[in-house]
């Protein structure tokens, strides 16, 4: 590596690995299987963007932060870390269990549901706080809007 430049090797290694962890969101999180980028790089275009977009989940569990945010939705750099926040969700809403079981399939998060449901709410935020949105409806339906219910799946 010269000057900051990737070697085609290296290249070729986070391309593989990206395709790897990729796999895994689809596996694991629901994610759906995008057309190959036949290019290589990892432009996150496409369908392959879907795999960059994750939830952070707030470190602290107390009762100030129980909920997901739609403003913690973000674009991970790479499919690696949308993994990694996608897994710290399930973990944080299997909390009840010994961190090292294993999740079923069946039982662990989609991640595009969180997603569309996190679009959601951000266009019904959006419209609330919009002030030419029927004047003052938009701050009425806002302040009525209470947290659900917390990431413990036994409530």
């Amino acid at each position: 590596e010269k000057n900051g430049e990737s070697t085609p090797l290296k290249k070729e290694l986070l391309s593989e690995s990206e395709s790897l962890w990729k796999f895994a969101l689809v596996r694991d999180y629901g994610f759906e299987h995008a057309p190959n980028n036949s290019n290589g790089n990892n432009n996150n275009n496409s369908g392959d963007d879907q795999f960059y977009h994750s939830i952070r989940s707030p470190e602290d569990t107390n009762d100030e932060t129980p909920f997901l945010r739609t403003s913690d939705v973000f674009k991970a750099p790479t499919a690696f870390s949308s993994w990694k926040h996608w897994r710290k969700i399930d973990r944080r809403i299997h909390s009840t269990r010994n961190p090292a079981a294993f999740i079923p399939r069946g039982e662990r998060v989609v991640g595009p549901y969180f997603l569309r449901a996190a679009s959601l709410w951000k266009k019904i935020e959006q419209w609330c706080e919009n002030e030419s949105s029927y004047k003052s409806i938009g701050r009425e339906i806002q302040s009525s809007l209470l947290p659900g219910r917390g990431l413990d799946p036994n409530l």
